[in-house]
């Protein structure tokens, strides 16, 4: 039996050369530790070319009742943790 209710809401909105994005999570933890989570993300791309974009993002996490943050693959020492990301990607 899964002890855990989740909602994920995303939304992409293209702007011409920008595509911006957002998104929100939530995690309901019912089991006794009661550690919810919520989670905020932002990012931006920017077609610099047909093949290359720039982009960046902002991601927010909040875990409640003494839990430890976790996003990709870092682990926060408490329960916040915020991510920035900056990048150029080129298709081949």
């Amino acid at each position: 039996m899964h002890k855990r209710g989740h909602f994920n809401f995303g939304l992409t909105v293209p702007l011409g050369a920008w595509t911006l994005a957002a998104g929100y999570h939530t995690l309901n933890d019912k089991t006794k530790l009661d550690q919810n989570i919520k989670q905020f993300n932002l990012g931006a791309r920017y077609s610099l070319s047909k093949r290359t974009t720039a982009y960046a993002l902002y991601s927010a996490q909040k875990v409640d009742n003494g839990g430890k943050a976790s996003m990709a693959l870092f682990t926060s020492s408490n329960d916040r943790q915020n991510i920035f990301g900056v990048g150029i990607r080129h298709t081949f």
